[in-house]
């Protein structure tokens, strides 16, 4: 909480989480049910997306060697852009938005998500380093069960589509934040100025 970087950065990933799980709770019933997509169509949407994570994996390093905030804000963006095209597919080109959708967030993914952790790494001192990444887990992962809920009530109460366009909103909100963080201005983290967050008295005396 007292380092705007990491508070801004935890915030963020949580509410695309929220976001992702949303999506993810309703994602099958409107491919099938509102786009009428068969399940070989449906496996191949998520078959030939997912080859996203691979693309992302390989461009990640070369992507994150120009600047952090850079890499997070370009993984911030194309995750986002995918939440707005998903709940956009209608007609004869459903299955192709879907597929571009789950694409562009897969391949997004890896993007943000290395440079986050490398950032987390280089930013908090070694004694902390487990709290913090259990706090941020904690913030970011324990919004997936209520987003998955949430996505559930939503779908029944206004409808498949209105709860991605929902979904899509949050993302929004999510990358603007990202938009004007200082996070984004961060180009690398050195190993020997790791102490945005300085380790706690008891640990820096047992270590003395």
């Amino acid at each position: 909480m007292g380092d705007s970087v990491m508070r801004d950065l935890a915030v963020s990933t949580a509410a695309f989480n929220l976001a992702s799980s949303m999506i993810l709770a309703t994602f099958t019933l409107f491919a099938v049910r509102e786009l009428g997509i068969g399940a070989a169509g449906f496996g191949l949407v998520f078959a030939l997306g997912n080859v996203g994570f691979l693309a992302g994996a390989i461009v990640s390093a070369p992507i994150a060697a120009k600047g952090l905030g850079r890499a997070l804000t370009i993984g911030a963006l194309g995750s986002t852009l995918a939440t707005m095209i998903i709940p956009l597919a209608a007609g004869p080109f459903a299955a192709a938005a879907l597929l571009i959708g789950r694409f562009v967030g897969a391949l997004s993914n890896p993007i943000y998500n290395v440079s986050l952790v490398t950032l987390i790494q280089g930013r908090v001192h070694r004694n902390s380093l487990g709290r913090v990444n259990g706090t941020f887990r904690l913030v970011d992962w324990g919004v997936v069960p209520i987003g998955a809920l949430l996505g559930g009530v939503l779908a029944q109460t206004i409808g498949l589509r209105p709860t991605l366009l929902v979904a899509a909103v949050i993302a929004i909100l999510r990358l603007l934040l990202m938009i004007n963080s200082p996070a984004r201005r961060i180009y690398a983290v050195a190993e020997e100025s790791r102490l945005s967050m300085r380790a706690p008295a008891e640990d820096t005396a047992g270590a003395a």
